[in-house]
């Protein structure tokens, strides 16, 4: 199969939940499985970007519902982000190759409580809804998470996304 990918340097400094985000570039993937090349297989279409800010401690419930032309599975999960660029590199041609270093987060448990609320944020796995609540605190955190594509049971591809979740006071 085959991995597409884009590579960028660098994250907000502001960044809360991850070590050092000047230096934790981000590497956007696909990966295409040889099940998915031999049948000319198209990845899903990942649905729009949450909002660019969220209130603090208030409801989460974003739709993140991906589009497959070929009517396949689609599984959704929270999972952490590839580094990528660096500021020597701040954009690579062509990228680096896989394997792909994972994020840092601070807490090494993360995806648990990505940004701190009661609840924390959850991705129903069937529906691509990313439901929870937002810390109260006025802070940037890191979210990301993959979609899986199915076909009979096989994994025909992986799209990891990741976006910055920028939470604010609201009047």
């Amino acid at each position: 199969g085959y991995v597409l990918s884009y590579q960028r340097c660098c994250r907000n400094y502001t960044i809360r939940n991850i070590e050092d985000p000047l230096s934790a570039g981000a590497t956007y993937t696909v990966e295409i499985s040889d099940a998915a090349l031999a049948g000319c297989n198209s990845s899903p279409e990942l649905g729009p970007y949450p909002p660019i800010y969220l209130c603090g401690d208030y409801p989460v419930d974003f739709d993140l519902r991906a589009k497959d032309a070929e009517g396949d599975s689609l599984v959704y999960r929270l999972c952490t982000p590839y580094l990528g660029a660096n500021t020597t590199i701040p954009r690579p041609d062509p990228p680096s190759g896989p394997p792909y270093d994972l994020v840092r987060f601070i807490v090494p448990s993360q995806l648990d409580d990505l940004i701190g609320g009661t609840p924390a944020l959850a991705m129903d796995p069937s529906s691509g809804r990313l439901t929870g609540y937002t810390t109260p605190e006025v802070a940037q955190y890191l979210v990301a998470y993959c979609v899986e594509e199915y076909r009979d049971g096989e994994l025909l591809s992986v799209s990891r996304r990741d976006f910055q979740v920028n939470v604010r006071l609201c009047l």
